[in-house]
């Protein structure tokens, strides 16, 4: 994470996903019992912009603050198709025909999966998020595994997060005085 006057920058990196048998079997060649692992390719296709597929591997960001009263969820897919959503908690409602002005890249091959978004702070800000108490979570959809999210993503599913982790911006508040007893 990072940001300037104008916007929050997001990127990351996922190893490759790596197929690994539940148990040994005979590596070709050998005469003894091996894992064998092997790449497997990023699931893609399934998706149309603002209407993901859980078929599809995808990445989703979601932004809040420590009020939480509205949550964004941006979505990309392994292919670049992206999705938007804001989540209202007064009324208990997820608009995916909110759409919102951002940017992606998505680079993914055997290497792994990169994934770069750029987010105006005004998207954040028409809709009520205080940038200076952001919080964030985040999900990593494979559809062969399941999820794998930074704090777990609360009752209502990864559709419906109530979890989040505090995003300090800016200049950390200089350390408060305090004393300590030291014993040699």
């Amino acid at each position: 994470f990072r940001h300037d006057d104008r916007q929050l920058y997001v990127g990351l990196q996922r190893p490759p996903i790596i197929f690994r048998p539940p148990r040994a079997v005979r590596a070709p060649g050998t005469s003894h019992g091996a894992f064998i692992s092997e790449a497997r390719t990023w699931k893609t296709g399934q998706s149309k912009m603002d209407a993901l597929s859980p078929k599809d591997n995808l990445w989703r960001l979601i932004v809040s603050d420590k009020a939480a009263q509205r949550a964004v969820y941006l979505s990309v897919t392994a292919d670049g198709t992206r999705a938007d959503a804001i989540y209202d908690e007064s009324e208990k409602k997820m608009n995916q025909d909110w759409n919102a002005t951002w940017e992606s890249a998505v680079v993914a091959d055997t290497n792994g999966m990169s994934i770069e978004m750029a987010i105006p702070w005004v998207v954040l800000d028409k809709v009520g998020i205080k940038r200076e108490q952001l919080a964030v979570n985040f999900v990593m959809l494979d559809p062969s595994i399941g999820t794998e999210a930074l704090t777990y993503l609360g009752i209502g599913g990864y559709d419906h997060c109530s979890n989040f982790t505090p995003l300090g911006i800016g200049a950390p508040k200089p350390p408060q005085e305090r004393a300590f007893t030291v014993r040699l």
